[in-house]
This record gives C-alpha cells, sequence and structure tokens, in this order.
C-alpha cells in the first residue's frame, strides 16, 4: 500500500495516505490493548501469588511444629 501511495497522485495518493495513516491508528490501539492485557494478566499473577503466601502463612501459624527452628 506504501508502494501505491507513492506512485499515485491527486486524490488517489491522499487516500492512499490517509489508508495508510488509519492502519497506524489501529496498530496503536491494538498495541495499547496488548500492553493493557498484560498488565491485567501481571496483577492476576501477583493477587495469586500473594494469595499462596497468604495461604502458607496461615498453615504455618496453624501447625508450629512444622516451623524450622531458629
Amino acid at each position: 500500500m506504501l508502494e501505491k501511495s507513492k506512485k499515485a497522485k491527486g486524490s488517489a495518493r491522499d487516500m492512499y495516505k490517509q489508508r495508510c495513516v488509519n492502519v497506524l491508528k489501529k496498530r496503536k490501539q491494538y498495541d495499547n490493548q496488548l500492553k493493557a492485557y498484560m498488565n491485567q494478566q501481571f496483577t492476576l499473577d501477583q493477587v495469586g501469588f500473594t494469595s499462596e503466601n497468604i495461604q502458607n502463612t496461615i498453615e504455618m501459624v496453624q501447625f508450629p511444629s512444622f516451623r524450622p527452628k531458629p
């Protein structure tokens, strides 16, 4: 499409240019959505890790015989 826009003249060139701009805008939008998704996934992973640590701590407190001796 970029090559066609370079060879085109007049209104056809403007049309190709607008299409290229729209494609770049869509790509940026998708990239931003991907970043947001990855951030959400990271947050969920952190919540899961924290929950597991809390559960482990509760089990250690409930069963003191399993605690390591200092």
